[in-house]
């Protein structure tokens, strides 16, 4: 072969493969990387509608029927969240097994329990709403980082 040929081969071969690179680069990031973030960030909003409005749950609002729908709407919310962002993840069970997303579970888990606490929300139950408040801090593995 010339060294012509040569050169434009080379060229191609590297343009090819590149573009593969690429292609595969933008399948892995939309069908596995961002629904992975995007269930991490649904587990940041659960946990910022349990310490937001814990003052509520808690029974510091129970006068106030307007912050009561808030909080519940609220943690409704977040339950619904983190429920779709963990269904929008392809292969999940492969995810699960390599611990890169939450098990089944304890998403189940973790929306169970905070439907549940949106629902007790009108009822003055504090150990209740205490009870499954621990429920979903447990299924997401939420601790205290400071």
């Amino acid at each position: 072969m010339s060294d012509l040929v040569t050169i434009v081969l080379t060229a191609a071969l590297t343009l090819l493969g590149g573009f593969t690179l690429l292609v595969l680069g933008q399948v892995a990031q939309r069908w596995f990387i961002e629904p992975i973030l995007a269930q991490r960030a649904a587990i940041g909003n659960v946990e910022h509608a349990l310490l937001f409005h814990a003052n509520v749950y808690m029974g510091g609002g129970r006068d106030d029927r307007e912050k009561l729908r808030e909080t519940s709407t609220a943690l409704r919310e977040a339950a619904a969240r983190l429920s779709s962002a963990s269904w929008g993840i392809s292969c999940y069970k492969q995810l699960e097994m390599l611990r890169l997303v939450r098990r089944r579970e304890q998403v189940r888990e973790a929306v169970s329990a905070l439907i549940g606490l949106s629902n007790i929300m009108f009822n003055n139950d504090i150990d209740g709403a205490c009870e499954k408040r621990e429920r979903v801090r447990n299924a997401l593995e939420l601790r205290e980082r400071w």
